[in-house]
């Protein structure tokens, strides 16, 4: 099997889960730590995933967790009383995200075991982030100076270096090292970019449908990438990026349709925002419109739910999302039933 790369407890089947013609799906339910809010981050082969709960309003508390077979398990901060943000886990078991400190900035963090490891942040800056992680141990993500600028960032062997065409940020990495991210001019000029850069290459942008928005979510071994643009109707639409061309994989009618993860056999996910501007979890390929995962949901497992976004897919088609349920979010696994 091929190694999913970023960041729930697994079934044997195997599923395309990227197309139309998906199997139903059993919701597994990990909640939000007793938060009012959850969202699902990551995912990886096995099912174990990562997740984020916050109580939601102007309290700036963050829970990161994990989830799997265990039930859901809170992750560490670096010192007692700060917070974590989670949002990659590897194939290993290997968690990253964030964790704020006493003097209000946060500390891009790597978590074997549950044990936080400080990655630092880049010499000048304020804040890191880590935001995925490929097998090897490689973590991407992005240093800053509060709201003015960052830096995409690659921690490595103990070391650390800059990714990526001037100000960014590192959005995913696969096992040979290929980096993805987005890229906002500073001062802004109403730009997004989005960007690729090879292993021991130098980065290039990735060109959009259409208009100056674009934006890059995660890489499969292959090095084909999730993602959205600006396209001619004046929407965002979801993309796939193959040989680095965008393909595009439709709208929902709305402001927004992203495409958000991606496995090694052809499945896709994301979201999208319909008219009235609910959000729907979408199941994504070349060729069909988005599908709207509520629509394969089993009934008796999915009960009383509502999928707003899909962001994971593992190899098996199981999926990371994040649903509704009785005015609260929470973090759920997605398996394909035979």
């Amino acid at each position: 099997m091929k190694h999913w790369i970023t960041g729930w407890a697994g079934c044997a089947a195997l599923a395309l889960a990227g197309s139309a013609s998906a199997t139903s799906y059993q919701l597994m339910d990990f909640g939000n730590q007793g938060s009012g809010l959850a969202t699902a981050n990551g995912l990886n082969a096995i099912g174990d995933g990562v997740a984020t709960a916050s109580p939601g309003g102007p309290l700036t508390v963050y829970q990161g967790f994990r989830t799997g077979t265990g039930g859901a398990r809170a992750l560490q901060p670096l010192l007692p009383g700060e917070y974590t943000r989670a949002f990659g886990l590897n194939d290993r078991g290997w968690a990253v995200g964030d964790t704020r400190h006493a003097d209000g900035w946060a500390r891009a963090v790597l978590w074997k075991k549950n044990k936080p490891q400080d990655l630092g942040k880049w010499p000048g800056m304020w804040n890191s982030v880590a935001l995925a992680i490929n097998r090897q141990g490689d973590v991407v993500g992005y240093s800053d100076h509060g709201a003015r600028y960052s830096y995409g960032i690659v921690w490595s062997g103990g070391t650390m270096r800059q990714v990526g065409p001037g100000q960014t940020t590192a959005n995913g990495i696969n096992d040979a090292g290929e980096v993805i991210g987005n890229q906002r001019p500073y001062p802004s000029n109403g730009t997004l970019n989005c960007w690729h850069q090879p292993a021991g290459g130098n980065a290039s942008y990735l060109p959009k449908l259409a208009g100056n928005l674009c934006s890059v979510a995660a890489i499969n071994q292959a090095g084909e990438i999730a993602g959205g643009s600006m396209a001619p109707d004046g929407r965002w639409h979801a993309v796939l990026y193959r040989a680095g061309l965008p393909i595009d994989l439709g709208s929902l009618g709305g402001t927004m349709t992203m495409a958000t993860g991606l496995n090694d056999r052809g499945g896709i996910v994301g979201y999208g925002l319909l008219p009235d501007g609910s959000s729907r979890a979408l199941l994504l390929a070349p060729g069909t419109n988005p599908v709207d995962l509520n629509t394969l949901l089993d009934p008796v497992s999915g009960a009383g739910y509502q999928l707003l976004q899909a962001v994971r897919i593992n190899d098996n088609g199981q999926i990371a999302a994040t649903a509704s349920k009785d005015g609260t979010t929470r973090a759920v696994l997605l398996t394909p039933l035979p």
